[in-house]
């Protein structure tokens, strides 16, 4: 099983996730697997060198896309906690 494999941590396994994702400009898709990096402990300061580090290598459209999605994680998470669009589903 892919996922049951010791070799690769399960953060690095996300890292490596993220950095695809990125790469690939995904327009959806992308928000859930920002959410599941914090969820296991990837710091934000960590999510933002994998956008960076992946626009050195697959251009700036990935850096402007990523960025803003993962700005909207990060707002969305700051709502919920204050309370704010709880009725609003989750970005995908």
């Amino acid at each position: 099983e892919k996922f049951g494999r010791e070799v690769m941590t399960e953060i690095d396994r996300q890292l490596v996730t993220l950095a695809a994702n990125i790469a690939l400009c995904r327009p959806r898709g992308n928000y859930s697997h920002y959410r599941s990096a914090m969820h296991i402990g990837i710091t934000k300061k960590e999510i933002n060198e994998v956008i960076i580090q992946v626009a050195h290598y697959a251009g700036w459209p990935p850096l402007s896309l990523a960025n803003p999605q993962f700005c909207e994680v990060l707002k969305e998470q700051k709502d919920r906690k204050a309370g704010k669009n709880l009725d609003r589903p989750l970005l995908v």
